[in-house]
């Protein structure tokens, strides 16, 4: 949760998302009350960000795999002019993806992205939040189902302007 009409997920390092959800339960109302939420999202990303990415030892030895500190995080919820979805990468970088209506992080991303052009000719954007919800569940499950980098829990929440519901 990220206040009452929005939520957040990120996708990688869990020491860098565990850092921002503690950023974020610390300091949501200030973010969602800002003029530019992308901006106020990535105010408190890029110190997270750049801590992990400070402390990281590239070459540690006896290790034959390399890692990385970084994580994306996808934001979405409303505010008073409407609805959001934000997208900050590794980089710190601010994507917005309203004009799209959905977004996706992670290993799912590209296949999320291929789902939304398959989809295009049922008009997504006309529908109803329910019917979104209903596709987007439908998809994750044969993404899941059919693509050996997708899968494992999913949490999907239903964001409208009365608010943001998690469902199980």
């Amino acid at each position: 949760a990220l206040g009452d009409r929005a939520a957040w997920g990120g996708s990688g390092a869990r020491a860098v998302l565990r850092d921002f959800e503690r950023v974020f339960s610390e300091s949501a109302a200030v973010i969602l009350e800002s003029e530019d939420i992308g901006h106020a999202l990535q105010e408190r990303v890029l110190p997270v960000l750049r801590y992990h990415y400070e402390h990281f030892i590239e070459d540690v030895p006896g290790e034959q795999s390399d890692g990385t500190p970084s994580a994306w995080l996808l934001a979405a919820g409303y505010a008073d002019d409407g609805p959001w979805i934000i997208e900050i990468n590794p980089n710190g970088m601010v994507s917005h993806h309203e004009d799209i209506g959905f977004h996706a992080i992670g290993a799912g991303a590209p296949m999320a992205q291929q789902a939304s052009t398959l989809l295009a000719h049922f008009q997504m954007s006309e529908r109803s939040v329910d019917h979104g919800v209903a596709v987007v569940v439908r998809v994750l499950d044969a993404l899941s189902q059919t693509s050996p980098s997708v899968g494992g829990r999913l949490d999907v929440c239903r964001i409208t302007a009365d608010g943001a519901r998690h469902l199980d």
